[in-house]
């Protein structure tokens, strides 16, 4: 890790998270009362914004801003409007391989159907970069996205197309967690996304580099860019794995559930673990539907339960299991 000092917010405070009413909402205990505070991250934040985790707020506009939230390796910045602050700093210190020389040209910069976070000029020539936000974390490998992104496939299918037209351009992600070992694109939350990764990455230039926020919610520190193992996300993404459903019945019922009999469910949340050797999808997609051919028993409860969750886990490595 290189020495940074880059202050991103003014003082904040700690509160208690409750509740995410909507994508760009939360609540949160302060000071023993309840309050609403803006969320300006769009991402599905589900390992981060749990019950009980300590945010850090602002007052920005008369309002209440969620910025970060605190882990065991240090804060995380959830305000993404603050990711391209850091990646000009990281940029004026020299510290993107291959960008040593750039000049940062202008910010915002339109091409084609999009606007790019910078335009540089790297000995004489333009170099087209986004910049994207990474707080997924799966084990010691950071991934993006965190929630299905057309834009974000978008961006490098069209920095591609800069680079085959003969132009030059690369992705530099931001990763907020300082122990993260290799970066990867989330093909089991955006399958699709993964593909143009792997599809474009050939012909554009991409960084992850991982970064350190101190408890004053200053950027500290960042690290060398991390390895991204093209051959094993190529290996490992496919249309099979298992899935995870989570329904959740409001009300105590009765349901007849086929050859098992009619059975009295208290009301709660149900977990159901389930597999497909091909176009696991189709599969998913099915146990959200509520109008089909009712199959299995989970299709019994799934008539009479809300769907809250279904979590995808895409592999080559699974054998289809009886449903």
């Amino acid at each position: 890790m290189r020495p940074l000092d880059l202050a991103l917010f003014p003082p904040s405070v700690p509160a208690e998270f409750v509740s995410r009413p909507n994508r760009f909402i939360v609540r949160a205990r302060l000071d023993g009362r309840t309050v609403r505070a803006y969320l300006p991250n769009p991402g599905r934040l589900g390992e981060l914004l749990l019950p009980g985790a300590r945010l850090r707020l602002i007052l920005r506009g008369g309002r209440h801003t969620a910025v970060a939230v605190e882990c065991d390796a240090g804060p995380i910045i959830l305000d993404t409007g603050r990711t391209n602050a850091i990646a000009r700093d990281l940029l004026q210190r020299r510290l993107v391989p291959g960008l040593e020389r750039a000049r940062i040209i202008r910010s915002e910069a339109p091409h084609g159907r999009s606007r790019f976070d910078f335009l540089l000029d790297l000995d004489g020539e333009p170099f087209w970069l986004e910049v994207k936000s990474v707080t997924l974390l799966a084990g010691r490998t950071a991934m993006f996205p965190d929630a299905v992104t057309e834009r974000g496939k978008r961006h490098i299918e069209e920095l591609a197309q800069i680079a085959l037209g003969g132009g030059r351009a690369g992705v530099l992600f931001i990763v907020h967690h300082p122990q993260a070992r290799a970066f990867a694109p989330d093909w089991h939350t955006d399958p699709a996304f993964a593909e143009a990764f792997l599809r474009c990455a050939p012909h554009i230039a991409m960084w992850a580099i991982p970064i350190r926020t101190g408890d004053d919610l200053r950027i500290a520190s960042a690290g060398d860019p991390l390895p991204i193992p093209i051959e094993t996300i190529r290996s490992e993404i496919s249309d099979r794995g298992a899935y995870v459903v989570l329904l959740r019945l409001r009300r105590a019922k009765a349901i007849d559930i086929g050859s098992l009999g009619r059975i009295r469910f208290p009301a709660g949340f149900y977990g159901y673990a389930g597999s497909a050797a091909r176009i696991l999808t189709a599969r998913v997609a099915r146990h959200r539907r509520i109008r089909k051919r009712l199959r299995w028993h989970i299709d019994l409860l799934r008539a009479e339960a809300f769907h809250d969750l279904i979590a995808r886990f895409r592999t080559r490595a699974i054998e289809e299991a009886a449903p």
